[in-house]
Parts: structure tokens; C-alpha cells; sequence
């Protein structure tokens, strides 16, 4: 087993979601793995992130407070983490000469078949404040749908969402906790959840049975496009006309 290494994924907390498993396969080989994670403007990522390697030991977030641009050496990762005296392995859904769907990107370049992204994944236990959320935001609402229509890239609405039985819409709001697992009870209780692709969807995918309620994917952002719909048979995609 080797020492230490420093890992460097894309900015998105939907990216960290993704690249769960991959990062939980890496930390086989490494006493300590150090995930660079971003803590500014629209990628404030660090409070979930921090909760979602809380019970694994030999991964370390690592709290980043600047923009890094690959293309300049003084703030790239390279530097950031040299300094440290580590590797860094930078890990991004850049074509890398094979013809896959984004997100499957980030497991071909280290040559892992797409099924580690759910066979390595480990999520943590719930949290103290799921039950505070759930009463703020629920209460005592016996069934309702869950939507998630904004994300990084701005608000991208629902509009195909069929509430023939007129059931209470709560939206997942980032004002309400910074900590997205914090919205897991909330999630897992739902009638239906209705997500655009963000960084809610992921979570969510990887949660899996554990949401009780039907699963619908709406595909309103362009990139979402992109995706395969038999890697999401339990979700109803839901296409858009863009």
C-alpha cells in the first residue's frame, strides 16, 4: 500500500457524487487520500462533501478557498498540493479518446468499468438534522412531490410535471441548509421526486431504494442529454424539447 496521494476532481458537488466510488476504489492503495474541494461562490461544496467522507478514515477533504485555473502553474492543483510534497491525480470528464457518456468519463480514465461508480460507493449515516429539516420543510404533510429544478448553471424548470392528484410541491431550496444530506429524509419520504441533472440527482441515484416515492429525471439542461438511459432504469426520464 502506498502513502499518500492528492485527488482532484471537477468543481461540482454533483462531480464528488459521481466520483464517489472512484474515489473509495483509489483509497484501497493509499493510507491517506486528500480530495480537493472547493468552498466558493456557486461550487460551496464543502459542507457536504466534509459529511460524505466523515465515516471513511483514510479520505480527507481538503478545503479549497480560491478559483483554480488548470492554466496557470501558481494555481493549479499541481501546485497547490506540491507544496504538500504529493502526486496529484487529476480526474475530469475531458474526452479522453473514448466514446462514452460524460459522466462515465472520470471511471475510463483510470480504466474502471462504470459499475465501480455504484459497487465502491459508500454513503454516510443519516445525519442529526435530517429529522430538523424534515419537520420544517414537511411537517405534518402526509404526501407530497419533491423537486429540484436549479442548479450551478441556473434555473432549468420542471415544466413536465403531472400533479393529477394536486399533492403539495416542496422544493429543495439552498437557503434552508448547506448541507445537502441534510435533505436525505425529506428525499426518501417523497411521493415523487421530480429532479433536473444536479448535484440533488446524483445524490439521489446513489441513495436508491432507500427513496420510497417514484423517481422522474427531467432532462432540462442541454448536457443532460447526453446520458444513457439504461445506466437509470428505476427513473422515469422525462425529455424535453431544447
Amino acid at each position: 500500500m502506498q502513502n499518500e496521494i492528492a485527488i482532484a476532481i471537477e468543481p461540482g458537488l454533483g462531480d464528488h457524487f459521481i466520483c464517489n466510488g472512484l474515489v473509495h476504489y483509489v483509497s484501497q492503495f493509499y493510507h491517506k487520500v486528500y480530495l480537493a474541494t472547493y468552498n466558493i461562490d456557486v461550487h460551496a461544496n464543502w459542507p457536504t462533501v466534509e459529511a460524505l467522507y466523515q465515516h471513511c478514515p483514510r479520505v480527507s477533504p481538503v478545503r479549497i478557498d480560491q478559483f483554480v485555473r488548470h492554466w496557470e502553474p501558481q494555481t493549479s492543483w499541481y501546485h497547490i498540493f506540491s507544496t504538500w510534497g504529493l502526486p496529484v491525480m487529476q480526474i475530469s470528464f475531458f474526452d479522453i479518446g473514448n466514446p462514452t457518456h460524460w459522466y462515465k468519463s472520470f471511471y475510463h480514465q483510470l480504466l474502471l468499468p462504470w459499475s465501480t461508480y455504484k459497487t465502491h460507493a459508500s454513503l454516510p449515516p443519516a445525519g442529526s438534522n435530517e429529522q430538523a429539516i424534515f419537520d420544517q420543510v414537511v411537517g405534518d404533510i402526509d404526501e407530497y412531490i419533491l423537486v429540484h429544478d436549479l442548479s450551478t448553471a441556473g434555473h432549468n424548470p420542471v415544466a413536465k410535471l403531472d400533479n393529477p392528484r394536486n399533492l403539495p410541491l416542496i422544493r429543495i431550496t439552498p437557503g434552508i441548509s448547506r448541507n445537502l444530506f441534510d435533505w436525505r429524509l425529506v428525499m426518501a419520504r417523497a411521493a415523487e421526486v421530480h429532479f433536473i441533472q444536479s448535484s440533488v440527482f446524483w445524490l439521489a441515484n446513489l441513495m436508491g431504494d432507500q427513496i420510497q416515492g417514484k423517481k422522474f429525471h427531467h432532462l432540462s439542461r442541454p448536457h443532460a442529454l447526453q446520458i444513457d438511459p439504461n445506466d437509470f432504469l428505476d427513473w422515469q426520464i422525462v425529455e424535453y424539447d431544447l
